[in-house]
């Protein structure tokens, strides 16, 4: 249920993102090219990241790929264009996933992926200060945030195994002791 709500809000988000997109104008002709195809590409990653949730089969190799591919078209368009700004909520929601979902290593390259393009095209493009500083350092904030979710996933997880093991260790101590307990009265019997 909550896979689908999620969905549901990063779909919404990416209408809402591209209609506010097409009603801001951007600067120059090729800014909006830039602007089109970056939009396009965070589509289609989107459209990919949905596949690799669906098959479980391609997720090991498909989420990561997706959400690079997200992260690095949502960086480019947020350095380049004036309007797609906004997108660059998509690097951060893939470099937060990625923390999340996939290792440490997968969720720097995938964060790197949404960072390079800003820092590279935002020094090509003369962006300001703020982009190519608070961009990436944003980006970087919710990869943390995605590690710190899958520590936290991953240490709720080793509890439930220890807490059954436990569970089952008592089990199996009442049991011995039950057994013990008939050893006794059995060998009591037989001395009287």
């Amino acid at each position: 249920m909550m896979v689908r709500v999620f969905w549901l809000i990063r779909l919404s988000g990416f209408a809402v993102i591209g209609i506010l997109a097409l009603i801001s104008p951007p600067r120059s002709a090729a800014q909006q090219a830039v602007q089109i195809a970056c939009f396009s590409v965070v589509g289609l990653a989107l459209l990919a990241w949905i596949a690799a949730d669906a098959l479980p089969r391609y997720r090991p190799w498909g989420l990561p790929v997706a959400l690079g591919v997200l992260a690095s078209a949502a960086g480019l368009t947020a350095a380049t264009s004036g309007g797609g700004q906004s997108l660059v909520a998509y690097a951060c929601v893939a470099a937060f996933w990625a923390g999340s979902e996939t290792g440490p290593r997968t969720s720097i390259a995938v964060a790197a992926a949404g960072i390079v393009p800003i820092w590279v095209a935002g020094g090509i493009a003369g962006s300001s200060f703020g982009t190519l500083a608070g961009d990436p350092l944003l980006i970087a904030v919710c990869m943390m945030f995605g590690l710190q979710r899958r520590s936290y996933r991953v240490q709720a997880e080793q509890s439930a195994v220890l807490l059954a093991q436990h569970e089952r260790l008592r089990a199996e101590q009442r049991r011995a002791d039950v057994l013990d307990e008939r050893t006794r009265i059995a060998r009591e019997i037989h001395d009287v």
